[in-house]
C-alpha cells in the first residue's frame, strides 16, 4: 500500500535529462527512472530534455494539439 501525501508546491519544474540514457552507464536508466517517478509523485509533471525525439514530430504534435483545441465547442467531443 503506498501511503498518500498532500501535493507540494513546487519552486520550480523538474527537468529530466536523458542524455546520459544513450549511454553506456549501467545506472543511468535507474536514475532517469528515479528522476520521473519523483517528479510524478511530488509535482505532477516535468520538462524532459536530450530524450532524442525529433523535432519535426514535436513541431506536429503541437500543430495537431493546435488544430484540436482550435475547433469550435463540441466539435472535438465527437
Amino acid at each position: 500500500m503506498v501511503a498518500y501525501s498532500a501535493p507540494k508546491r513546487a519552486a520550480q519544474v523538474p527537468i529530466i535529462d536523458l542524455a546520459d540514457t544513450f549511454g553506456t552507464d549501467s545506472t543511468a536508466g535507474a536514475s532517469a527512472a528515479a528522476s520521473v517517478r519523483a517528479a510524478c509523485r511530488d509535482t505532477g509533471f516535468m520538462y524532459v530534455k536530450n530524450h532524442g525525439v525529433d523535432q519535426s514530430i514535436i513541431d506536429a504534435a503541437f500543430n495537431e494539439a493546435r488544430r484540436f483545441f482550435s475547433q469550435p465547442d463540441g466539435e472535438s467531443l465527437r
